[in-house]
């Protein structure tokens, strides 16, 4: 939830072409439309359905496992998050 919300906060409302990603590397190498920024919490909100199915699927048998799972999922989230601030304050500060 809190990505969705970084996005409609940061998001200018002109932007035809944004930074989508970028690499330490090579730089920017992708640029798409301002709706494209979405994926990312797309991406994010399929991750969080995935392992809480998975999770509640494996909850019988093993409690610790399932807690595993979702501590992953909050550590995806927390790099997905990390990634997009990031590009908001490298690109549109």
């Amino acid at each position: 939830m809190l990505i969705w919300l970084v996005i409609f906060w940061r998001l200018p409302a002109t932007a035809n072409w944004i930074t989508l990603h970028f690499n330490i590397y090579f730089g920017i190498d992708w640029i798409g439309s301002w709706i494209q920024i979405f994926i990312y919490p797309l991406i994010s909100f399929i991750i969080i359905i995935l392992n809480l199915v998975i999770s509640w699927l494996i909850a019988g048998k093993s409690k610790s496992l399932a807690l595993a799972v979702n501590y992953t999922s909050l550590l995806v989230q927390f790099i997905i998050l990390t990634g997009l601030i990031t590009l908001f304050i490298k690109y549109f500060v």
